[in-house]
């Protein structure tokens, strides 16, 4: 990537007489790929009892009753998953058998798929990558990020949040070590400062209950007292006063916080 960047960039600067002068190159989209040799490849019944996203589309390509791409999600974030190897026939890329080397032999060809990530510029935003230094750093995460928003889970829980992850989809997220670090990413959908404290509520709500069956609390009040006690100690008064006014500062509010004990106005 870095190396196709300086030949664009030596050829925009060459234009003309005197050339041409690139002030700043601002990611728009970036599509993150890796290619898996899956025996027997993938069928779309197999996918659809095993695949967990909140993506809302899901569109399958058949070419003679087989698979051969899936499109998960639309948009800013999508997740492809096709057929590599009918791909490289269709598209006389060639190449690719010896980009692949010695790791896939002879058939075992015929059974190589691609997943492939596609980010667009919102979200790549709302990553906080702006610029193409941002993006190289942080590879590894955005690996991470989609592969986790879109994932192949056994079917052996009831609530699809606590499946667990397919081996298959094992080595697919362990592919983001050779992207770089795969430390996760905060993607900041919305503002704080427009978001609701019913957003609040409702997280930190859904948070109390893991708390509470770690420590054995079935009741509200006294989860609730454990909290206070362990945040007491993790975050002092003063320092919790001191970041809330921050906070409000932050916000345009202000940095004026309620009396203790008073809900704000």
């Amino acid at each position: 990537m870095v190396a196709a960047v300086a030949i664009f960039r030596q050829y925009i600067e060459g234009l003309g007489s005197g050339g041409a002068v690139i002030e700043k190159i601002v990611p728009s989209r970036v599509d993150l790929a890796a290619d898996f040799y899956i025996p027997g490849g993938l069928t779309f019944d197999f996918l659809r009892q095993h695949l967990v996203t909140n993506a809302r589309t899901l569109k399958p390509i058949f070419k003679d009753d087989r698979l051969e791409t899936v499109y998960i999600g639309a948009g800013d974030i999508e997740l492809r998953l096709y057929d590599k190897y009918a791909e490289v026939l269709h598209s006389g890329k060639a190449f690719f058998l010896d980009v692949w080397g010695d790791k896939v032999k002879g058939d075992e060809v015929k059974s190589v798929w691609r997943v492939e990530g596609q980010l667009r510029r919102p979200v790549l935003k709302q990553f906080g990558i702006h610029c193409l230094p941002d993006l190289y750093a942080q590879l590894g995460g955005l690996w991470k990020y989609i592969t986790e928003w879109a994932s192949l889970r056994l079917p052996d829980d009831p609530n699809s949040a606590r499946r667990t992850l397919h081996p298959l989809w094992a080595v697919v997220q362990s592919a983001a070590a050779a992207l770089g670090d795969p430390a996760a990413l905060l993607r900041r959908v919305q503002s704080q400062a427009t978001a609701p404290v019913e957003w609040y509520v409702q997280h930190m709500s859904g948070c109390l209950v893991g708390f509470a069956a770690r420590l054995n609390l079935p009741a509200i009040a006294d989860a609730l007292a454990a909290l206070h006690q362990l945040a007491a100690a993790y975050l002092p008064p003063a320092a919790f006063t001191a970041r809330v006014q921050a906070e409000l500062i932050r916000l345009g509010m202000g940095g004026a916080t309620p009396v203790e004990g008073q809900p704000p106005a």
